[in-house]
């Protein structure tokens, strides 16, 4: 079985050491290949882009699929995020591939706008268009039975001050990445037949 992980940023690891995000701690705790194809920056176009190079050469069972973040930072409407995440989503089950779909962890506005101190961009407005989107998201893969790694209300459930599981309000450090892969492993364990035998007990 393989699984190709594909997105931006908060796929590939941004801000954390190799090993601690939660792709790699995914990897390690399962006994299967898990393949990282997150590119920081990188929009839904890029990810629809570069599919075939990405997804389809190497053969997954399953994609988990987690991006718009940056889409809603260049200016593209939640319409764009959203067509050209269906697009995909309906690709990969044409294609006998189980897609995923992953959520991003919520923005923290505050703590963006201190450390990344660019007025030219509305934090603000990309969370709400974020939210807008994981509204979307959740009814769509209901309606078409789609698993879901829902990290967005995941992170918002937390009672705690998840501030200290954020490096710069947009990004996970490891701790955040931690949780990242706990959500994630939650989620799918029951759903794509992980036996016993394949979990990593190292």
């Amino acid at each position: 079985m393989k699984i190709i992980c594909i997105g931006d940023s908060l796929t590939y690891g941004f801000g954390v050491n190799s090993g601690e995000c939660w792709v790699d701690l995914l990897r390690n705790k399962l006994n299967l290949e898990i393949i990282n194809k997150g590119i920081n920056g990188d929009t839904t176009f890029g990810i629809l882009k570069r599919r075939f190079e990405d997804i389809y050469n190497y053969k997954p069972s399953y994609v988990i699929l987690m991006g718009g973040s940056n889409d809603f930072f260049l200016g593209y409407s939640i319409k764009d995020v959203v067509n050209n995440i269906s697009t995909l989503l309906n690709e990969l089950k044409e294609k006998s591939i189980t897609p995923i779909l992953a959520l991003q962890p919520p923005i923290l506005t505050d703590m963006a706008e201190v450390f990344w101190c660019d007025d030219s961009l509305n934090y603000k407005e990309v969370k709400n268009n974020v939210l807008k989107y994981v509204n979307w998201a959740k009814e769509y893969t209901t309606r078409n039975n789609i698993l879901l790694i829902n990290f967005h209300d995941k992170f918002n459930l937390i009672k705690e001050d998840i501030h200290k599981y954020y490096s710069d309000g947009l990004h996970l450090n490891s701790k955040g990445n931690k949780i990242m892969f706990t959500i994630a492993f939650e989620s799918l364990k029951n759903s794509i037949n992980i036996s016993n035998r394949l979990l990593n007990k190292k």
